[in-house]
Parts: structure tokens; sequence; C-alpha cells
């Protein structure tokens, strides 16, 4: 995952101060990515659904700096699909507003809400 803020693309990497906890008596995963230099903590929250194979990922940025900032994330991905690197396809779903990645009979839907702001496949 990388950062836009202000023109200034980062990568989240060892110069962000990062941890790692669950909320209590839970599987539901907390992180913090914090940068000080850019003014901008993350707080990621990820769990999978109990029932459904559905991972969900909600990112709350907090602004550091008492200034209006534009800020912009990026999302890599690069699956190996079926345990092979070969023939993974993707593809934007206008109806499902969202990235399908495939490869057979495997699918990931990688969506935004509520809307996805740019993308690129």
């Amino acid at each position: 995952m990388a950062v836009n803020v202000d023109g200034r693309t980062e990568f989240i990497d060892d110069k962000w101060d990062i941890t790692f906890s669950y909320k209590k008596n839970s599987l539901i995963g907390l992180s913090k990515a914090k940068n000080e230099e850019l003014g901008l903590e993350l707080e990621i929250t990820d769990v999978v659904h109990k029932y459904i194979p559905v991972y969900i990922r909600k990112i709350n940025v907090k602004n550091l700096f008492n200034k209006k900032r534009d800020v912009k994330l990026f999302f890599y991905h690069d699956f190996a699909l079926n345990e092979t690197e070969v023939g993974n396809t993707a593809l934007f779903h206008p109806e499902l507003n969202g990235i399908v990645h495939y490869k057979w009979n495997t699918y990931l839907l990688i969506s935004i809400f509520p809307d996805p702001f740019e993308f690129t496949v």
C-alpha cells in the first residue's frame, strides 16, 4: 500500500511507525501506521466474515497537520491464484463497481466503498 499526500507518494515501509493488535475478545485486527514527517496516521481494521468468504478492510486516515490536505491511497495486487502466478487476469466490472481478479474457477472481487475515485488494471 502507498499514500500520496499533497503530491508526494510514499510506500508504507520502515519510515512508518506500525503497530498491530486485536479488538478485545475478538479476531478483528487493528493496525496503526503513523508517519510524523508526512503528518498522517492510518487506522486499519481487518476482519473476515464469520459465515461467508469475505475479507473486509476499513482504513481511517487521520491528518496530523492543522491544514487541509489532498490524500490518496494506492493498493497493489499481485495474487498467485491457484498457487501460480501465470495466467492471472483482472478487469474492472462496472456493475460490481470493482476489480475482479480471476483464473479458472477462482475469483476475487476488490471493491472500494462508497466509490473508487481512480483505478488501473
